[in-house]
């Protein structure tokens, strides 16, 4: 009776222990199959709702190793690459011999284009491979294809090197990593090698050569247009060069031309200046003969004058001031109607070249208004030439600064051309990381 209890609680045990394990598969891959689904699609919603549910699983479910690879693969597909390389980082610490996780830890670091990192990853799983079972097929959970996978991503690696890379590595050093990755395989493993590298470097030929084809259609581009701005820019400096002559033709012309204007304005003035002098000179013997007149009938002084005259000091010219005096005012001239009669024609005459004198000054007023205005006209004409002048100048700076720049050559490096060699050197364009066969993987992984 003891025995038979015992042999059914040891079955209940049993068959308990096997659906705790059953149920603990279901939900790892009911887990697995959330996080693939929620991050289907690149987006930045779905990265935070894939990391937020990863982050919300408990910790036994969110360390399982299939859960964590699905984790780091959907980041990948969300282009978080960074965060997708610390997450296989931990992974690979726990499971080194892990070729899926080892694959897509060196593509995140070439994509990144960090080639020192991606070649000591790879020393460090091929010294994983030396610390296998001799048999690689005797790993626990290995899968089958798992070399064939790895020798085809290995092989399209050693091409990318050969390839698009092929300049930051010596030829012989690309030789020799090229010969320590193939050598580890056999058969077709080695035919999935040597497919690999053969994909990488056709692909790779290809671009190349459709880049020397836009590089090449670039610069013939390029070519006509500048060939097209020389010639409008030759256009411009010959245009450039007939208005700097024209400004420089008028600007002798209006010198020329104020000159001539000055010079006959000085010939006027001259001429009225000699005419000026003619007629004061005129004026000088009428002025004189006035004088010599006004003396002669001087009036005789009053009683006293003369005692006056001594007792002052007197001589002739108080008496002529006197007599002046009394001309001008007539009084005490006895012979004053004489005396007018007398200084009539000249005074006449006098008055004649006085007006006529006048009129030479009031001409030479003219004449020197007019060389004023003459004069500030070429000044203001002056300004505005020298402004032209120095906008001609700046138009020739910007011409030789366009001339030197046509001048330095043709380049076809236009911006698609820029593109698709940045293109060619990233490794994800020989090498799309296989999300849909990984997350298969996974999936069959935690078949029930």
């Amino acid at each position: 009776m003891r025995a038979r209890f015992l042999l059914a609680a040891s079955l209940t045990l049993a068959a308990s222990t096997s659906l705790n394990r059953l149920h603990a598969e279901d939900r790892l891959k009911i887990e697995a199959e959330r996080i693939f689904t929620l991050g289907a699609q690149p987006s930045a919603k779905a990265a935070h709702a894939v990391q937020t549910h990863y982050r919300g699983l408990p910790a036994a479910i969110r360390d399982a190793a299939p859960i964590r690879y699905a984790y780091a693969i959907v980041l990948i597909r969300q282009k978080r690459l960074n965060e997708a390389g610390a997450a296989l980082d931990e992974l690979a610490a726990s499971r080194p011999d892990d070729d899926a996780v080892q694959r897509a830890k060196i593509w995140i670091l070439l994509t990144l284009g960090e080639q020192a990192k991606a070649l000591g990853a790879l020393e460090q799983w091929q010294k994983q491979w030396s610390g296998v079972a001799t048999d690689r097929d005797e790993v626990p959970d290995r899968d089958p294809t798992s070399d064939t996978e790895t020798a085809e991503f290995l092989g399209a690696l050693s091409g990318f090197f050969a390839g698009p890379w092929h300049s930051r590595q010596h030829t012989d050093d690309l030789k020799k990593l090229r010969e320590a990755l193939r050598e580890h395989f056999d058969g077709d493993a080695q035919a999935a090698f040597d497919h690999g590298e053969g994909q990488v470097l056709g692909h790779y030929l290809r671009l190349h050569g459709e880049l020397q084809q836009a590089s090449q259609k670039a610069r013939e581009t390029a070519k006509k247009r500048t060939d097209r701005a020389q010639a409008d820019l030759s256009q411009a400096e010959m245009k450039l060069n007939d208005e700097e002559q024209a400004l420089a033709d008028k600007d002798a012309k209006r010198s020329d031309e104020t000159k001539a204007k000055l010079a006959e304005i000085d010939g006027k003035l001259e001429k009225l200046d000699q005419r000026h002098d003619t007629l004061v000179q005129q004026m000088v013997p009428l002025e004189q003969a006035r004088e010599a007149l006004m003396i002669q009938f001087l009036p005789e002084p009053p009683p006293g004058y003369r005692l006056f005259e001594r007792f002052q000091g007197g001589g002739a010219a108080q008496r002529q001031a006197f007599a002046r005096a009394n001309i001008v005012s007539g009084a005490n001239i006895p012979h004053n109607d004489r005396l007018r009669r007398m200084l009539a024609p000249i005074v006449g005459q006098l008055t004649l070249l006085m007006g006529q004198a006048a009129q030479v000054q009031d001409g030479i007023m003219e004449l020197e208004m007019e060389r004023y205005s003459v004069a500030g006209r070429r000044q203001q004409d002056s300004a505005k030439i020298a402004g032209k002048k120095r906008d001609l100048d700046r138009r020739e700076t910007r011409l030789k600064y366009a001339s030197k720049h046509l001048n330095t050559g043709v380049a076809g490096n236009t911006v698609q051309v820029r593109a698709q060699t940045t293109r060619m050197s990233l490794f994800s364009t020989y090498v799309e990381f296989p999300f849909e066969r990984e997350k298969q993987r996974v999936l069959s992984m935690l078949k029930p």
